[in-house]
């Protein structure tokens, strides 16, 4: 299955949200579609503005933009942070 899915929390909004992503996707190209996916279902084109990264709460480290969801480690159920 090339799919996952995760847990994203976002402290801008004080939420939780679960996005299907693909496992080879780049992290970078990741946090670029959640961030436009959450900007949408909010209504704001001006929430999270700035340089973001992924967080695990598993592995308790950074997801390296250039390397791919699965080589970062992330799996189905796991929990990221937007920060």
């Amino acid at each position: 299955m090339d799919k996952i899915i995760v847990e994203i929390k976002c402290p801008a909004t004080m939420k939780s949200y679960e996005f299907r992503i693909s496992k080879r996707l780049s992290a970078a190209e990741g946090i670029k579609k959640i961030i436009g996916e959450i900007r949408s279902f909010e209504g704001s084109e001006k929430l999270l503005d700035g340089e973001l990264s992924l967080f695990s709460a598993k592995s308790g480290a950074v997801l390296c933009g250039e390397m791919s969801f699965a080589e970062n480690g992330v799996a189905s159920g796991d929990v990221l942070m937007i920060i």
